[in-house]
């Protein structure tokens, strides 16, 4: 077993390499809440890492680690690397963008305040930049982008199957009409997947010029399917499924051509500094060309679980297998007259043809970071961050509740919660897979509700 296959799961092999693959920067004093960020991207599988260190630490007692290279490395078999800087020392390194453009992610640790110049030049390099803050039981977690991030897959807990039967592609068509149900014994209909009663149905319903609706679909197959071919059908699982998913006979591609089409025309404009991004956005910008040419997506290969004989579920699986290689091959063409698609990771270009239904993208942050870490921020619904970030920067807050959450002398838990949600958003960024959390979270453990969402 791959000692990675947990996460081979969630993002595949090409996002573990980019993960293997990535550089991080990690900008703080040695604290807990810094240690807890490099062990979990070390057990991630990240090797190469930048420090910029600041000469205050934290408390030794409350480390884990007690020698924090020498006990990384056991935790990734290709090793761990740390580059070393300190803030104060390399601080006209620091302020030029070439230094920062040079890594993945930049997470910001520190308890002080980090100076404008440098936060300006984070910026400028158009890297994501993840704030990140614990003290007592309360935290937060903020997701700066300067550019739009692009997700490839937002990998969705459920996506409707678009199946193709209002609008099936001669092969399709032919194979489902191939299947005489009137003369077929109930033994047979019984094994026919749900997808040929629905084609049947839809074909019926064409003939009667009613409308596509679950509802007509549904009376069509009882008045059809059980009145005249098979009226002891009524109990067969292939029967139920197709009562069930009935819905899908009117699920097209309309929606997903409209929105990938607007989204291809927005994107068209933007100079994308990130390489990942670069190619997301010229994959749907030959998508959308692909769809003024052929009037329809891609279809994707695999079909749902069904109720069918092996050898018909087969046959039908292997027609829309030969449908999406044949759609994969005009759209790599496509690709290949826009861009340097020989350059492209191929698997990439797989990715996005198999789940271009879940591409999306996060807009830019509006806040700098500088206005973040001053306070000079506009959220209604706030959570206590205003405050927690004055008190972040040393300014005494009234006696209240939060002061006294920030004020609990160290909790390893909740900085290994901060922790954790920001190299969860790290991985997120990288990989170009789920989608991030935009904006900020807001953690405070003694709340009725923990963990609050703002946009600002």
């Amino acid at each position: 077993m791959n000692r990675y296959d947990r996460q081979l799961r969630l993002w595949g092999s090409e996002g573990q390499k980019l993960i293997s693959e990535s550089h991080i920067c990690l900008v703080g004093p040695e604290t807990m809440l810094l240690q807890e960020c490099f062990k979990n991207l070390a057990l991630l599988g990240t090797s190469k890492f930048s420090w910029v260190r600041s000469n205050t630490d934290g408390p030794r007692e409350d480390l884990f680690y007690s020698d924090l290279d020498t006990e990384l490395s056991p935790l990734n078999p290709a090793g761990v690397e740390i580059s070393k800087f300190w803030l104060v020392d390399s601080s006209k390194k620091l302020h030029e963008c070439q230094f920062w453009a040079q890594f993945s992610v930049i997470m910001i640790v520190s308890e002080h305040r980090v100076s404008s110049a440098i936060l300006h030049s984070m910026e400028q390099s158009r890297v994501p930049v993840i704030p990140l803050f614990s003290s007592g039981v309360c935290g937060y977690v903020y997701i700066r982008t300067t550019e739009p991030h692009l997700i490839i897959d937002t990998h969705p807990d459920y996506q409707v199957p678009l199946l193709h039967l209002g609008n099936p592609w001669p092969e399709l068509s032919q194979f489902l009409s191939k299947f005489k149900l009137m003369y077929t014994s109930a033994l047979n209909c019984a094994q026919l997947p749900y997808v040929v009663l629905l084609y049947n149905a839809l074909q019926r319903m064409k003939m009667e010029d009613l409308d596509v609706t679950t509802k007509n679909v549904r009376e069509t197959l009882e008045k059809w399917y059980l009145g005249e071919d098979n009226p002891d059908g009524a109990f067969d699982l292939n029967y139920d499924e197709a009562v069930r998913f009935a819905h899908l006979c009117s699920v097209t591609d309309a929606d997903t051509k409209t929105r990938l089409c607007k989204l291809a025309r927005e994107l068209r404009p933007v100079n994308f500094t990130n390489s990942y991004n670069r190619d997301i956005s010229t994959m749907i910008s030959a998508l959308d060309d692909y769809v003024a040419i052929y009037f329809s997506v891609m279809v994707t290969p695999g079909l749902p679980d069904m109720e069918s004989s092996n050898a018909i579920y087969r046959a039908l699986e292997s027609v829309y297998l030969a449908k999406a290689r044949s759609d994969g091959q005009n759209y790599r063409r496509i690709l290949d007259e826009k861009s340097s698609y020989a350059q492209m990771d191929p698997s990439r270009v797989d990715n996005f043809c198999q789940n271009f239904r879940n591409v999306d993208r996060m807009h830019p942050s509006v806040t700098t970071l500088a206005d973040f870490f001053d306070g000079a921020i506009d959220c209604s619904c706030d959570a206590g961050l205003l405050d927690i970030l004055k008190w972040q920067v040393g300014n005494n807050l009234h006696p209240t509740k939060l002061e006294r959450d920030l004020n609990i002398p160290a909790s390893y838990p909740t900085a290994s919660f901060i922790a954790g949600l920001a190299c969860q958003e790290a991985v997120k960024l990288i990989t170009h897979q789920y989608t991030p959390v935009h904006n900020v979270t807001v953690y405070n453990s003694n709340s009725a509700s923990p963990t609050t969402n703002i946009t600002i």
